[in-house]
């Protein structure tokens, strides 16, 4: 027989809102900050900007939104620490899709660069806010399902609006992608975030007492002397391996996403309408890795040894890449190094978030995401610089091998305390059982 308990837990689970509300709006914020890939690969934009062929100059408007972004982490997460998610999105939301439908106005490449920082700006409390609210609202059990879920706004973005926005552009203009992405990145993300996020569980107005329970009873923490007396985390060691590990791994994939679409036209002569679509397989890729192995992955006991895996494997299959010219073999390879990586990235913020301070975890993951972002803003600058200089994109791929490989080796530290960590908590509890 079900138990009162059980039956009503299953009338509410508003964390699953808070984390669908998530990833709508990492849709609309990649959308965003990504759209310029795709222009990259679009003459008339490229023309009007006076870059057609100067990948350098090219590369730099996607570090002109990367550095901001990362840089800013280290203020808006602590920011969103004292003002609370709900707070921070609705302000985040507003300004983006202005800086959105002002970047439709412009076709100096100047301007365009101070819009694309500012952009940056904007969406850096996305992120920090995020883990804020995962900590709060997901038991640890449940958490790299929910971390899984948000970063599939990131990876479905790609999915569904590549194709789009390459029709839209060789239809309607390059113009058109701004305006439009500008409107709906307003209207969209603000009905989620009004209707369903609060800053902590208890906020809500029509959450069970048994949720509140279950998300209580998950969060690993058995009673309030042990929240004071857990160690901050930027004392902790292996904190600093998993920003590193991180740093290199988003760097992994900025330097893919970044470059994509220009690969598959400049060097496998690839037509700009097919490129978009082709484009938006690793993507497709990435979606059902993550929802496929997240749920998988929360029955795990020690789970950073995946961080090491994947981007091990996905070194592995992007060295490969290098050394073929097929186009259907590399899009199948290189989907599933995308895929793989970010199995990767939703540990890692698992992994933050159970070792983070519920008072700074904000903080703690504007510093991650910072880091990471930063790294990621010189990336596809670097590989700019070597097809500049090279003529190809072998070694601007194998450039990528090396850092995915410097990421895994980061790892191991982290994996290495999470073993130490998991091992003292099975002691502790046999003992309080003695």
């Amino acid at each position: 027989m079900v138990s009162a308990s059980v039956a009503e837990a299953a009338k509410t689970k508003k964390r699953y809102g808070v984390a669908f509300s998530l990833l709508i709006l990492y849709l609309v914020a990649y959308v965003d900050r990504s759209n310029i890939t795709i222009l990259l690969a679009d003459k008339p934009f490229t023309d009007a900007l006076g870059i057609t062929g100067d990948f350098a100059a090219q590369g730099l408007l996607m570090t002109f939104f990367l550095l901001p972004y990362g840089l800013a982490n280290f203020v808006t997460g602590a920011i969103s620490d004292k003002l609370g998610a709900r707070v921070i999105l609705i302000s985040a939301c507003i300004s983006w899709a202005v800086i959105m439908i002002l970047m439709g106005f412009t076709s100096a490449f100047f301007l365009m660069l101070v819009f694309r920082a500012i952009l940056g700006f904007a969406e850096s409390p996305l992120t920090p806010t995020t883990d804020r609210l995962v900590m709060r609202w997901f038991p640890s059990s449940e958490r790299n399902f929910a971390n899984a879920i948000w970063l599939v706004g990131l990876t479905l973005a790609p999915v569904i609006t590549l194709p789009l926005l390459g029709q839209m552009t060789a239809s309607l203009g390059w113009r058109a992608n701004f305006f439009v992405f500008g409107i709906l990145g307003l209207i969209i993300p603000l009905f989620f975030i009004f209707r369903y996020v609060y800053d902590k569980p208890s906020d809500h107005p029509s959450i069970s007492k048994s949720e509140l329970q279950h998300i209580g009873e998950g969060l690993g923490v058995k009673d309030n002397a042990q929240v004071e007396n857990k160690p901050s985390v930027w004392k902790r060691h292996d904190y600093w391996f998993l920003v590193a590990g991180n740093c290199l791994g988003n760097g992994f994939i900025w330097g893919l996403v970044a470059w994509l679409p220009t690969y598959l036209t400049r060097e496998l002569n690839i037509s700009f309408i097919q490129s978009s679509f082709m484009s938006a397989l690793p993507w497709v890729c990435s979606v059902i890795l993550m929802l496929t192995v997240s749920p998988l992955a929360d029955r795990l006991k020690n789970r950073n040894w995946l961080l090491i895996a994947a981007l091990t494997i996905a070194s592995a299959l992007m060295y490969v890449v290098t050394l073929f010219q097929n186009s259907t073999l590399i899009i199948t390879l290189l989907s599933f190094a995308t895929g793989i990586v970010y199995i990767g990235a939703f540990v890692g913020h698992s992994a933050l978030q159970r070792i983070a301070n519920s008072w700074n975890i904000a903080a703690a993951g504007g510093v991650f995401n910072g880091v990471g972002y930063i790294w990621a803003a010189i990336v596809p600058l670097v590989i700019g610089f070597i097809v500049d200089a090279t003529g190809s994109f072998t070694s601007g791929f194998l450039f990528l091998v090396g850092t995915g490989l410097l990421g895994a080796l980061a790892y191991i530290p982290a994996y290495i305390q999470e073993l130490k960590d998991n091992k003292q908590e099975i002691y502790e509890d046999t003992n309080h059982v003695i």
